[in-house]
């Protein structure tokens, strides 16, 4: 289905250099163009105005970049919602105010994906060779994403997900940065799929960072793990407010981790459901205001 993102300008298309315009962040714009390509409508959210909004929509349109709409709602979110909100209504936000684009720029076009997120699981240590191993993954389980005005929405991972998933070059590290401590390339890492979900097994003997990663595991200051993967194929429940993700494009990394992913959540997982929060928030509004006309005629 055909998402709607809204795309800030200094900072994110360009280097921040405001007045200026400041030099293209080529993959970025390469992965917005790819947004475009793909079905995908686009509003360019900036605070620009007056001159310094009209030289930004030259210069993307010198990049080729073409927007459905500039610091305004698409036409149909108009007519959809009945109303013209100050803030643009969109699926999902790009924004170097909320994502790292340096690290998007050195990592990947894929860390800036609509459905990047972490997810947690257990840890724990082995004494005789400096190993962890865990479930990265559970099938089934629904956890708690998003909360809004007492609504809860739910994921789950279902059985399955990672029958097509690019898994490679997988690291593990320490709260998703930082050095490598394992990896899948020099077989330190290993990755594997059972009945109960994506099971990991690492060797942290090899580097000074992992062994010392290792004593924290063991020592319990580390227990929890997550990890960074792009969605290929999903559904969502309205009734239910629950994602099920049935296809995983590729996993990034595994990372030991001192938060639970699930107590801080990605901002690009939370965008997920708050879009979702927000459309049925507005069409609440919509119902109630239709309800009103049709007993005043």
């Amino acid at each position: 289905m055909a998402k709607i993102y809204a795309v800030d300008f200094d900072g994110t298309l360009c280097f921040n250099k405001f007045p200026k315009i400041g030099s293209a962040r080529a993959k970025i714009i390469d992965y917005i163009k790819e947004l475009k390509d793909n079905g995908d409508s686009l509003i360019l959210w900036t605070c620009r105005a007056g001159d310094n909004l009209d030289a930004a929509v030259e210069w993307c349109a010198e990049q080729g970049l073409e927007f459905d709409a500039v610091n305004a709602n698409l036409q149909d979110s108009i007519d959809k919602y009945g109303s013209d909100s100050r803030k643009v209504h969109a699926d999902f936000y790009i924004d170097d105010k909320n994502l790292d684009m340096t690290a998007i720029e050195q990592r990947g076009e894929s860390m800036i994906s609509k459905d990047r997120m972490y997810r947690n699981f257990e840890i724990r240590a082995d004494e005789k060779e400096l190993r962890v191993e865990g479930y990265a993954a559970r099938f089934g389980i629904e956890e708690v994403m998003y909360e809004y005005d007492g609504i809860q929405y739910k994921e789950s991972i279902e059985a399955g997900s990672f029958d097509a998933a690019e898994m490679r070059d997988v690291v593990l590290n320490y709260n998703h940065q930082g050095k490598p401590v394992a990896r899948t390339k020099n077989k330190t890492l290993a990755l594997s799929v059972d009945d109960v979900g994506l099971k990991v097994n690492a060797d942290l003997s090899g580097t000074e960072e992992g062994r010392r990663l290792y004593e924290e595991i063991k020592g319990g200051y580390i227990d929890k793990m997550s990890f960074a993967f792009t969605v290929s194929e999903d559904s969502y429940n309205k009734d239910t407010r629950t994602r099920r993700i049935t296809g995983i494009k590729r996993l990034y990394d595994v990372a030991a981790v001192d938060i639970p992913a699930y107590d801080s959540t990605s901002i690009q997982a939370r965008s997920y459901f708050q879009a979702e929060a927000e459309k049925e928030a507005a069409e609440a509004v919509e119902r109630k205001r239709k309800e009103k006309l049709l007993k005043i005629y």
